[in-house]
């Protein structure tokens, strides 16, 4: 189970809990045990229906023409099917509606003898959900607690194959505010939502908030960049013949043959560097999220920079492999 957090906070805040999906796994199995059923009929009997959640579910694999996702590459989102996973776990992946979000919320946010406040669950209950489950603890019953903001806030949020959220809570205050988007990746679920939930928040209790980062105009440049220096790479592909030309005349002129040899060993040892990054980066992302990694997960964690790293990888080594057998060719006449 991809658990971002898991083992980033066990190596660096040893004062702090670590929280693990496995706790949900258990406490899922618990719950279909006590109540003789499977979760996505417990979930649904004990708050779907009550609350009118008519457009969520635990089993997405059973809905028919669900919305199509899209990763984002440097700003540019492109469509893909989402091969969402059939999940029986909780806080583990239920795919819903804003409207249902927004009828959850309403629920959770109500203030004692609002209408319809008891249905699905005890207010206590609900009162429970954003409280620690340990001491020193910042994970409640599926609600992470923030401690980042002003006021009491407990938040939700992730992202799957073509899709993120964020859901925030503030008890004290009885709000709360849902984002679900159609865009996955790294940045959009770790960095675009959070802006957003920060400016939802002073505009909901200061009234107004200042302009946000302009981050869609920095991701065009940085795809233009990484455009540029790929495009680059390939030039330098196209004219590696002219490149080991220019190295063997040197060589027959007798002209400075230490620089030769440097010059042949950093284009060597570039091909190495590049096998080696290839093989490191899905090794260094799995050892800090803790658990094992292959390129289809990074490229779902952040399809822009995971898919500039293989290209730029495999076209730079393709550009030095191309410049050391022209030479070779060269040298053997």
């Amino acid at each position: 189970e991809l658990d971002p957090e898991r083992l980033l906070r066990s190596r660096l805040d040893k004062s702090r809990v670590p929280r693990s999906r496995f706790v949900y796994r258990i406490l899922g199995a618990v719950m279909e045990n006590a109540g003789g059923a499977v979760f996505d009929e417990l979930l649904q009997g004990r708050i779907l229906i009550p609350l009118g959640m008519h457009g969520t579910t635990a089993r997405p694999d059973s809905l028919q023409g669900v919305a199509v996702g899209s990763g984002l590459f440097f700003g540019i989102s492109f469509p893909y099917e989402s091969r969402v996973p059939s999940i029986a776990a909780p806080a583990d992946g239920i795919v819903s509606t804003i409207e249902d979000m927004g009828r959850f919320l309403a629920y959770l946010t109500a203030r004692p003898g609002t209408p319809g406040e008891a249905a699905g669950m005890p207010r206590i209950s609900a009162r429970s959900l954003h409280e620690p489950l340990l001491p020193k603890g910042d994970t409640g019953f599926g609600w992470r607690i923030g401690n980042r903001s002003e006021r009491k806030m407990a938040y939700q949020g992730g992202s799957v194959e073509g899709f993120c959220s964020r859901i925030v809570l503030w008890p004290d205050e009885n709000a709360g505010m849902a984002i679900l988007s159609s865009q996955g990746g790294a940045i959009q679920a770790n960095i675009v939502l959070p802006l957003l939930t920060d400016a939802a928040e002073r505009i909901i209790f200061h009234g107004s908030s200042p302009r946000l980062p302009p981050l869609s105009r920095a991701l065009a440049i940085a795809g233009i960049a990484a455009l540029v220096y790929v495009a680059s790479l390939f030039f330098q592909t196209l004219t590696a013949f002219s490149w080991a030309r220019r190295l063997s005349d040197r060589d027959l002129a007798g002209e400075r043959r230490i620089l030769t040899g440097l010059v042949l060993s950093r284009t060597g040892l570039g091909i190495a560097l590049r096998v080696a990054i290839l093989f490191l980066v899905p090794m260094l992302g799995g050892y800090i999220v803790g658990t094992e990694l292959v390129y289809h997960d990074l490229l779902v964690m952040e399809p822009g920079g995971a898919a500039f790293l293989l290209v730029s990888i495999l076209v730079g080594s393709l550009r030095n492999l191309a410049r050391l057998l022209w030479y070779a060719h060269l040298k053997r006449g």
